[in-house]
């Protein structure tokens, strides 16, 4: 008998299994239920072979789920929710609060234990260690109310109250955060949880449903979990978000979060599983590809730029369509384009891990991000859809502020390398964008020079950002990847031989993107790299946790697909040639 390709293990044959199993029988999915005792579920278990393994529910103590959950990958399953296995206290709020809080831009929410009621501070959550559904939780305001507790006060954990007027619910599935539920508890509860009776509505407002996806993807990715619900909290006084905890066997039926917002969740359960099965059966890039864009409308922020780079480099008739229908989210109406880059100008936020690497250097460019940002979608706007809208950005930037820029970037060789990228992309675009009518126009011959002076004193500098510099300047010269570089070829070349060197003798220290985007910068002047199949090869082989996202072991903050996006785009390009055969100068839409 064939092993089904997917196994579903829970107690009992509940309404989300049932959605599961038509889900799958509707993609031809051959699907197995596994029920019963443990030596039933252990027999089942022990008999399958490479299959997807969904973990619901089950008889089995965790010590024997693991010994049998192992044995089984190594018959060729895969476990979703790997976790399970590989951290059993996954499942444990005290685990959970403990992980979170060691990483940077979550914030948990502070989780101790107490021996002695007296201890306490008021008003205070306790909590079960592992509960669901808003079962043993409890708000406390006074030592009477929490002598009232079941068993020991040291049974629970106790979480500072967050004054709130609802909670949030996240599902993710594969990495993909499918959208945004608030729940609101019923009056007199101060649970909001659906089951004990509080209402769930979609979450419209764009700022606050993209925080909540932000959030949630990092944290699946932090706990190594596919499928699972992340529940986060907002101080209704200072706005701010707190992580309450994540559930490793999210419902979603009747009146959960599918009846809220009309979203299938099976179905996207069963096209991730489907994804699964194709690993292995094509190139893992034509997998991460699928995947992305079969949920690009869950991935908004990333979209423009998916997208963009899928059609310049690919000509790609689904890209086209895409980026027409993204046309006025991008950049809005014409007559509104000049008071949208001076918006973009008048924005005082600037990344701040950038600020802090290179705050000296950054101090005497104060606005250089926001120009950048204006000087790009100019660029693209030309580009891509043809239009011109320099006299916007002129008018938006001044064209002083531009010509002081552009001068002052290239007069010192030492912050061209620390800056690198920063440098380069607004060298690049105030040459492709204003070269003849200011007189700027790029000798690669000068970053050719400071590249090697930075190659001959590495210890003063990261090697990432030499690698970027090369890799951008090729960019650059392509009009970011819209017309063939005809002049000054070797130059370019030189340049990606100083980054391949760089990479050969430091590659630890060259995160996964300034690889893949070296390969991409390579396939724009037709050359190739002896690096090209050991990084290829990497990026396959780095899809935890997910199995359809490339990671990068060196930045485990951005492994989650909206952080990791810049990184699959160029792993995509770097995987297929370049089918620019010439220039696209008056916009290809």
């Amino acid at each position: 008998m064939n092993s089904p390709q997917l196994a579903v293990v829970a107690k009992y044959k509940t309404v989300h299994i049932e959605l599961l199993l038509k889900a799958a029988a509707a993609q031809n999915i051959s699907t197995v239920v596994i029920t019963g005792s443990a030596a039933e579920v252990t027999a089942q278990l022990d008999a399958l072979h490479d299959a997807i393994i969904l973990w619901r529910s089950g008889r089995l103590t965790p010590t024997r789920r693991a010994e049998v959950l192992a044995a089984a990958e190594t018959r060729g399953c895969r476990l979703i929710n790997q976790a399970l296995l590989r951290t059993p206290l996954v499942r444990s709020k005290r685990y959970q609060q403990a992980t979170v809080q060691a990483e940077l831009g979550i914030q948990g929410i502070v989780t101790v234990e107490f021996d002695q009621l007296s201890s306490l501070t008021f008003p205070v959550i306790a909590k079960l260690p592992v509960s669901s559904r808003g079962a043993g939780v409890f708000l406390l305001s006074s030592i009477s109310e929490a002598s009232e507790l079941s068993g020991s006060v040291n049974d629970y954990v106790y979480q500072s109250f967050i004054p709130n007027n609802g909670d949030y619910r996240i599902f993710m599935v594969g990495g993909v955060p499918l959208g945004v539920m608030k729940r609101v508890a019923k009056a007199g509860e101060h649970r909001n949880n659906l089951a004990q009776g509080g209402t769930g509505e979609v979450v419209t407002d764009k700022h606050e449903h993209a925080t909540a996806c932000k959030l949630a993807a990092k944290v699946a990715t932090i706990f190594g979990l596919q499928i699972c619900g992340v529940d986060l909290i907002r101080h209704v006084e200072t706005g701010e978000w707190y992580f309450m905890e994540v559930n490793t066997v999210p419902q979603w039926a009747n009146n959960g979060f599918q009846g809220v917002t009309g979203i299938d969740v099976a179905a996207k359960i069963i096209n991730y599983v489907a994804i699964l099965l194709r690993i292995g059966d094509e190139p893992m890039a034509q997998t991460v590809t699928h995947w992305y864009e079969s949920n690009m409308e869950f991935l908004p922020s990333v979209a423009f730029h998916w997208w963009s780079r899928k059609y310049l480099w690919t000509l790609d008739d689904q890209a086209k369509g895409e980026l027409q229908q993204l046309r006025s989210a991008v950049f809005g109406k014409t007559e509104m384009i000049e008071d949208s880059f001076r918006s973009i100008m008048s924005h005082s936020s600037i990344n701040k891990k950038l600020l802090k690497e290179r705050s000296e250097i950054l101090a005497k460019y104060p606005q250089l991000l926001q120009i950048s940002t204006v000087l790009a979608k100019t660029l693209f706007a030309s580009t891509i859809y043809g239009e011109d809208v320099r006299g916007a950005a002129l008018a938006a930037i001044g064209e002083e502020k531009l010509r002081k820029m552009w001068h002052d970037l290239q007069a010192d060789e030492h912050e061209l390398l620390v800056l690198s990228t920063s440098a380069i992309n607004p060298l690049y675009f105030i040459s492709n964008l204003f070269g003849e009518s200011f007189g700027c126009i790029l000798n690669p011959l000068v970053f050719v020079k400071t590249l090697e002076r930075g190659v001959a004193d590495i210890d003063s500098y990261r090697p990432r950002d030499l690698v970027y510099l090369a890799t951008h300047a090729v960019i650059g010269a392509s009009k970011f990847y819209s017309s063939p570089i005809t002049s000054h070829r070797s130059a370019y070349e030189r340049l990606l031989k100083l980054a391949e060197q760089v990479i050969e003798q430091y590659s630890d220290k060259v995160p996964l993107d300034a690889k893949l985007e070296f390969l991409v910068a390579h396939r724009i002047l037709g050359t190739s790299s002896v690096l090209a199949a050991k990084i290829l090869a990497s990026a396959s082989s780095s899809t935890y946790p997910h199995g359809v996202i490339v990671s990068d072991l060196h930045k485990a903050q951005g492994s989650n697909i909206l952080k990791a996006e810049h990184r699959n785009v160029l792993y995509m390009m770097a995987s297929q040639p370049w089918k620019k055969g010439s220039g696209l100068e008056s916009g290809i839409l």
